[in-house]
């Protein structure tokens, strides 16, 4: 009945383009909870189907004092088929029937006075508090100069773009330059290794592009709204950093932004929803703090090697010989009052790259 019940689930994502439904909290909650400062006094922007159906904006609004945010902007989308599912839109006070709208928090009251604050206070106050949603006068389309507007008083982007589908359509594809590259035959998807690129030939020219892949367009998309000096961590296949056929666009990204780290992630990272071999790409958008482009300099790299899932997805926690739970430090917990501890190796690769930045003198505040 798991297995039925969960190929039932995976198709129905499908069916309705339910990218984040690959996206779990604990996941979000894993490698954010290493970048706290960088995100304390920054906007960040959501841009959702339905907020309340995203980890991303359950993550942030729930740990909106703990991570000391200046504000979260979120905004919902009008052909969305999952919109309204978890609360209801009718029960978000501002917000007008199914009409798409934008929730703007700039503080979460423990409205239940438990002395926590969680997404029972985030409910609380899209319920009550008329100020916090707004109806948008589109619909709510990323695309839209009304939701640019909102994501250009962003500080940072962090990204985990849809791996499945194409966009197609001239009109859209002509935004991008991106488009172009693949166009005049640079940019392919060619899916071999580029350890041999240069004993491989140049790619033969294409005369007509119909679509093109949707991780790619994100990566300039999300480039192209970051502020100078500002900067994204977004998960990408591996391939878009390993084959012969996107080498163009590996060169493109390092004349917009300067690479940080490339942080290689475990196949199980996403299972059971996914095998798909991933890497994690920390930017810089060049000007502001990140300077004038620069040809070489030194890049943080690194692969994780336990990634805290099996082979059939699920989590791997830390224990001794006997079987007894344990923390990292190897003390036992106590089942009924302490979680266990995922056996990752994240934190490691975290506090590396810290060490890497102060060595080079990389600075983020």
């Amino acid at each position: 009945m798991a297995a039925k019940s969960l190929n039932k689930n995976l198709r129905n994502a499908s069916k309705a383009k339910k990218d984040e439904f690959y996206t779990q909290l604990v996941d979000i909650e894993k490698e954010l909870k290493h970048y706290k400062e960088q995100f304390r006094g920054k906007v960040v922007y959501c841009n959702c189907d339905d907020p309340y159906e995203s980890n991303f904006f359950k993550y942030f609004a729930s740990n909106f004092n703990a991570l000391g945010l200046k504000k979260i902007i979120t905004t919902s989308y009008s052909g969305s088929p999952i919109v309204g599912g978890q609360l209801p839109l009718f029960q978000v006070a501002g917000s007008k029937g199914k009409q798409p709208f934008k929730i703007e928090i700039k503080e979460v009251p423990d409205a239940d006075k438990d002395g926590a604050i969680n997404l029972d206070d985030v409910k609380y106050l899209l319920k009550h508090d008329k100020n916090t949603a707004t109806p948008l006068k589109g619909s709510g389309d990323f695309r839209s100069d009304e939701c640019i507007g909102l994501l250009k008083q962003a500080d940072i982007v962090v990204t985990n773009p849809p791996f499945s589908g194409k966009i197609t359509g001239k009109e859209q594809l002509s935004l991008f330059e991106l488009y172009e590259l693949q166009q005049s035959g640079q940019l392919t998807e060619d899916e071999e290794d580029a350890e041999d690129e240069a004993e491989k030939p140049k790619p033969k020219q294409k005369r007509k592009v119909n679509s093109m892949k949707r991780d790619i367009l994100f990566i300039e998309r999300c480039l192209r709204f970051l502020k100078p000096g500002g900067r994204m961590a977004i998960v990408l296949p591996q391939g878009n950093l390993n084959n012969i056929g996107t080498k163009a666009l590996r060169e493109w990204i390092m004349q917009k932004a300067r690479v940080l780290a490339v942080v290689g992630l475990g196949v199980n990272t996403f299972k059971p929803f996914t095998g798909t071999k991933t890497s994690v790409l920390f930017l810089q958008k060049w000007g502001g703090k990140a300077g004038e482009p620069i040809a070489d300099y030194p890049i943080f790299m690194a692969t994780s090697e336990r990634s805290g899932k099996n082979n059939s997805g699920d989590y791997v926690t830390l224990s001794d010989k006997e079987g007894h739970l344990i923390d990292r430090e190897g003390n036992i917990l106590d089942p009924l009052k302490e979680k266990p501890v995922i056996d990752h190796d994240l934190n490691d690769i975290a506090e590396a790259f810290k060490d890497f930045c102060n060595q080079e003198g990389i600075r983020f505040n």
